[in-house]
């Protein structure tokens, strides 16, 4: 399973990175802090589930039209959306893309895995 994690901050974006590899030992896991690389990332090499921030700071693509860029890339890439405040245009947001999965930060560890085990397309081995 490739996995690409796209997020703003680093240190969070590390957090996330090892608990994904708790949570899916044998996930192969690119991480990118900008939307344009992820981009660029998921042309390079298909990725089966993106992990994004709904929003980045002063860049031009959100989490959800990144969603949809790697969604145009590969329609069967499962979404999962990480949120800073829970907001409930933002969920309708996710519906909207068809998202796996919408978390609100701070998350723990088991509501992480329980999106991974909610995917709909990529096969948890």
């Amino acid at each position: 399973m490739n996995i690409l994690c796209v997020y703003g901050d680093f240190f969070q974006l590390d957090k996330l990175r090892r608990d994904i590899r708790i949570i899916v030992p044998d996930a192969h896991i690119v991480c990118c802090r900008s939307p344009d690389k992820a981009i660029k990332r998921a042309k390079e090499k298909n990725c089966d589930v993106l992990i994004t921030a709904t929003a980045f700071a002063d860049l031009r693509l959100d989490g959800f039209s990144l969603a949809e860029e790697i969604m145009a890339v590969n329609p069967r890439a499962d979404v999962i959306l990480l949120s800073e405040q829970e907001s409930y245009m933002e969920a309708y947001m996710a519906f909207q893309i068809f998202a796996s999965d919408f978390i609100v930060r701070p998350y723990e560890k088991e509501r992480l895995a329980k999106a991974f085990s909610k995917l709909r397309c990529a096969a948890l081995s």
